[in-house]
């Protein structure tokens, strides 16, 4: 099929890789866009899009078109101006109609988006959609002070997209909730407690992963290795459950002879169901140079689970059943720190305890970036900045002492 459309027949296309053809034309200074949902792409779609773009244009030149009566069930801008349609259609109803799958390709996320699309439509899904505004939106943040700044920002994100589509599709002209931001410019909003609330680095000293990491050791070899590479690499914890001794590719996902580890998979639930997955972003499907010590801790490993299981890491029971997604060491971690004698930090401090170590010591902020998988240093100097002495020499090389 050629690429070329007839003038004024589109196709839009979505990230689950649904199409969608429309029909634009121009009535009473209006640029109006109409759908023509549940048909098939096709050459002979698009001869009937173009047939119906050629009987449109007929009627308004002859002054017979009546919106209403080409469209009868459009909820279009367009189609509320010049024709009869449905009103009053409420935030809710949105909701139900959308697609999340055709919303983003990666099944984890929509069904993120699905769960998370809950809150918006109990608060605010009896109202109409062309009455919503920015107090409403912000109402509804206000109502969600007691939570995180993460957990109300992820809770905002489905319905930014819902109102997007709105826009679109011309159900309605603007975006309420793009107006509303939770940075240091939403004051009243939220307070500043949750604003850093997601912001607070509170890494382990070098005197305390000598004690957690002997303190592992004693409740159980497989914590000491697990542990041992999460501080010495930085990995996150869906990148270390779903690390396999060797890629979809067959080739190996580390090199112990070049000493480099390679993150191919993460282990991600949708509801009961886990699978793994390729990592969520290109930057995170990465080589990592490993320290000594992080080397140290995956040949310990490589004789415990490599003639048992594909996977790297596996269940502190003894048994050859890989970590599961909720698995996340969170009892043992309590524990060992108990034991140590550390004052407790989440298990994340730990990602923080390798960037913020590494940095200290003189490691170039574009490679520890590169080794944390992030999208650039933007991340880097927001969260590290501190950290980072820039009278040390730089380089890729571990000038640092961490993880010798």
């Amino acid at each position: 099929m050629s690429d070329k459309l007839p003038r004024g027949v589109t196709v839009r296309r979505y990230a689950n890789g649904r199409q969608t053809l429309y029909i634009t034309f121009t009535y009473k200074g209006y640029i109006c866009k109409e759908p023509l949902r549940g048909i098939e792409i096709s050459k002979q779609s698009i001869k009937y899009a173009a047939n119906r773009k050629a009987e449109i244009d007929s009627a308004i030149t002859h002054q017979r078109f009546i919106y209403s009566d080409f469209f009868p069930d459009s909820n279009t801008l367009a189609a509320k101006i010049f024709g009869k349609t449905r009103t009053n259609i409420t935030l809710k109803q949105l909701f139900d109609e959308i697609t999340w799958d055709d919303v983003t390709p990666k099944m984890t996320t929509a069904y993120t988006y699905q769960k998370d699309a809950k809150w918006a439509k109990e608060y605010l899904g009896h109202i109409p959609v062309e009455e919503l505004n920015v107090k409403d939106v912000r109402d509804w943040v206000k109502s969600m002070r007691h939570l995180k700044r993460k957990t109300i920002s992820n809770r905002l994100t489905p319905l930014r997209i819902v109102l997007a589509i709105a826009v679109d599709d011309q159900i309605i002209t603007t975006n309420p909730a793009t107006a509303v931001t939770l940075g240091k410019q939403s004051k009243g909003l939220i307070s500043r407690r949750q604003r850093e609330s997601d912001e607070i680095i509170d890494p382990f000293n070098t005197d305390e992963i000598t004690r957690i990491l002997h303190s592992a050791e004693n409740y159980h070899p497989r914590a000491r290795n697990y542990f041992q590479t999460d501080i010495y690499t930085g990995m996150r914890p869906s990148e270390l459950k779903g690390l396999k001794w060797v890629g979809d590719d067959g080739i190996d996902n580390i090199d112990f002879k070049n000493g480099t580890l390679r993150v191919d998979s993460v282990l991600v639930s949708l509801g009961a169901k886990e699978f793994t997955q390729k990592p969520k972003s290109p930057k995170s499907s990465r080589i990592i140079d490993l320290t000594p010590k992080a080397l140290e801790a995956l040949k310990r490993q490589k004789t415990d689970s490599r003639l048992q299981s594909e996977y790297v890491f596996l269940k502190l029971d003894g048994s050859d059943g890989h970590l599961s997604h909720n698995d996340d060491y969170a009892i043992p971690w309590k524990e060992i720190l108990k034991s140590a004698d550390v004052r407790y930090r989440p298990a994340k401090q730990i990602r923080h305890t390798y960037a913020s170590q590494m940095l200290s010591g003189g490691e170039n902020p574009a490679f520890i970036a590169s080794q944390l998988g992030h999208e650039d240093l933007e991340m880097i100097f927001k969260v590290y900045g501190k950290w980072i002495d820039n009278n040390k020499k730089s380089g890729h090389v571990f000038i640092s002492n961490f993880g010798q």
